[in-house]
């Protein structure tokens, strides 16, 4: 046999080890797919209570953005009114030949007797 080159392997195949082998890395697999599926579930929730919160705070920001909307609609009809009405007692004055000083003394003066604006008017013009 001098001219026989070969080489004989010989491999001895545990299945029992296989297997369990095999049955431990299937039960990893396993273990690390529920983690994953409980992890995705606690990031879905988390993402939805960030996604409510943000929506909460559109929400406050819209009420607040409308009340302060509606406070300078006020104050601007206030100082519009309070605008006309010295303007109102500004000409009514100088038709009677008063100050507004002495016209608003007046008036007032009037309102606490209940007497009408326009009737006092009537009456100094005389």
């Amino acid at each position: 046999m001098p001219g026989d080159n070969k080489l004989e392997l010989i491999i001895q195949v545990d299945a029992a080890g296989a297997n369990a082998s095999i049955k431990s890395v299937n039960k990893s697999l396993s273990g690390l797919e529920k983690e994953a599926v409980s992890s995705a579930k606690g990031a879905s929730k988390g993402i939805d209570g960030m996604t409510l919160a943000m929506t909460k705070a559109v929400v406050a920001g819209n009420a607040i953005y409308d009340v302060a909307k509606r406070a300078f609609a006020a104050l601007k009809d206030f100082t519009l009114g309070a605008i006309q009405t010295q303007d109102e007692m500004g000409k009514t004055a100088q038709k009677l030949g008063l100050t507004v000083k002495e016209f608003s003394e007046l008036r007032h003066i009037a309102e606490l007797s209940g007497i009408e604006v326009s009737q006092l008017s009537t009456g100094v013009g005389r």
